[in-house]
């Protein structure tokens, strides 16, 4: 009978040989094995009886609100809080909007707002929809609108948001009474895509508000 030897090295080498083979066979975790940026969730929602060619004009509020029971925790970053603002507007003239300022009556307003917090809320949860004071957030008058409460319809849903979110609020203005609740006629939500620091990785939020208006088709052409 013939006895087969093997050295120290040699055993080692095939071991790890064989461990290589086996990490190789072994499927991807659907979560864990995921690059950053595939973690994050673009959700855009809409107002269903909304025809969006009725509106032509658009003020964009220049500055992101910040959006927590703490807010004073989020920090600045201006750059990107330039980069994501510019996106939006990018994004609103491709799509034949026409920029107009606040006094000129605007059909819509835009507010981009980052979330802090963990709990399920409707998809379209922002400063706009509790109005003045509602727990602790912040109210309509500080984005140029005072008196008015913000609303969204029901169909909107709920998505449990995790620190580190950016939503796009559109509020019609142009079917705005003279007091009471302005609607919240078409929202985005980029879920993952921030931190302490506002944004993780600029990239990251910037393709997705591309992805937000890429979903939104019925924004250009009204249907």
């Amino acid at each position: 009978m013939q006895i087969l030897k093997f050295s120290g090295w040699k055993i080692f080498f095939l071991s790890s040989i064989i461990l290589l083979m086996v990490n190789a066979c072994k499927d991807p975790d659907p979560v864990n094995d995921l690059e950053p940026f595939q973690k994050d969730l673009y959700i855009s929602n809409r107002d269903a009886s909304v025809n969006f060619s009725d509106y032509k004009t658009y003020f964009l509020l220049d500055t992101l609100q910040k959006i927590g029971k703490d807010t004073m925790s989020i920090k600045k970053n201006y750059l990107t809080e330039h980069l994501i603002i510019q996106a939006i507007d990018s994004n609103l003239l491709n799509y034949g909007f026409v920029k107009v300022n606040k006094d000129q009556h605007p059909d819509v307003a835009v507010v981009a707002s980052v979330l802090r917090f963990k709990e399920s809320v409707p998809l379209s949860y922002s400063p706009t929809l509790f109005g003045p004071g509602v727990f602790g957030y912040a109210s309509s008058s500080e984005f140029g609108f005072p008196g008015y409460q913000f609303s969204a319809p029901d169909n909107f849903g709920f998505y449990s948001f995790d620190i580190g979110s950016l939503t796009i609020d559109m509020l019609d203005l142009k079917n705005a009474p003279s007091a009471g609740k302005l609607n919240v006629i078409w929202n985005g939500i980029i879920a993952g895509s921030a931190n302490d620091s506002l944004v993780a990785n600029p990239q990251r939020v910037l393709t997705g508000i591309n992805v937000l208006f890429e979903q939104s088709p019925y924004l250009k052409d009204g249907k």
